[in-house]
């Protein structure tokens, strides 16, 4: 998760977070089981479709930089030339891992800006939709927030884009709800939000699918600590919390999705 870019106030991608880069980690089980060693699969699409598996888990492992396309050939059980068939850099891998995370994280900034009431329950709804793409994803989001540094040129400025947006979006949140006196006057929109979606994105730090602790009951903790983090009243966690659900059920159904 390192390199630092200068150009917004918070420093990982897609809602911010500390980004960091280092040496990897094991893959969750849950995940493990299903890329060890890819079988051979039928059809060029089925085929890329394992390696982008093998290469997730591959780049959770072992960091993207640690990451050869010699790891990510065995991985799958082909040759390394072959590989190139289906990419042309192992940039591409990278990319196409961390814009699948991107895009799931920009729907979520869209169902908040569909739902109606106050702001501190849009700030529960939105952490827990984070919370719950990143600890759903586990593999793939950890990719994201830890090597979306080692990205170059437009691939990186698009993705440094949705960083920004969201970013923007927890900030406004928390001004509107200073403005209905709902959030506190002295917490600083700017550090505030950065923490919560740092707090957010860190969760491949420490989180097991396989643990007793499901996703859901994870985001829900996380949306709550947010609320009673910035709200003026205790009791106003509580109030948010069921607000939230109701408004995003709302959102979900006129959006269809």
């Amino acid at each position: 998760m390192s390199p630092r870019t200068p150009t917004s106030s918070s420093e990982a991608p897609a809602l911010t977070g500390a980004t960091q880069r280092g040496k990897g980690r094991p893959a969750p089980q849950a995940r493990k089981k299903a890329v060890s060693k890819a079988p051979a699969a039928e059809g060029a699409g089925n085929r890329r479709a394992d390696i982008m598996r093998a290469a997730a888990d591959t780049f959770y492992r072992k960091g993207y930089d640690g990451t050869t396309t010699q790891d990510i050939a065995d991985a799958v059980g082909m040759l390394k030339g072959s590989l190139y068939y289906y990419i042309k850099a192992k940039e591409d891998l990278l990319y196409e891992i961390i814009d699948e995370v991107h895009m799931t994280l920009a729907k979520n900034l869209d169902l908040i800006a569909a739902m109606d009431g106050d702001p501190l329950p849009r700030i529960w709804a939105l952490v827990h939709q984070n919370v719950m793409v990143n600890a759903g994803n586990l593999v793939n989001s950890g990719v994201f927030f830890r090597d979306f540094g080692a990205l170059t040129g437009k691939r990186r400025n698009h993705i440094l884009e949705l960083r920004d947006k969201g970013d923007a979006v927890m900030r406004e949140l928390i001004h509107e709800g200073q403005e209905a006196g709902a959030v506190r006057a002295d917490v600083d929109p700017k550090i505030a939000a950065t923490g919560i979606n740092t707090m957010c994105n860190a969760l491949y730090h420490w989180y097991k699918p396989e643990g007793e602790l499901t996703p859901d009951a994870v985001a829900r903790s996380y949306a709550d600590l947010a609320v009673a983090g910035l709200s003026t009243s205790a009791r106003l966690v509580t109030r948010a919390r069921k607000a939230a659900l109701a408004a995003r059920e709302r959102a979900a159904a006129l959006s269809g999705t």
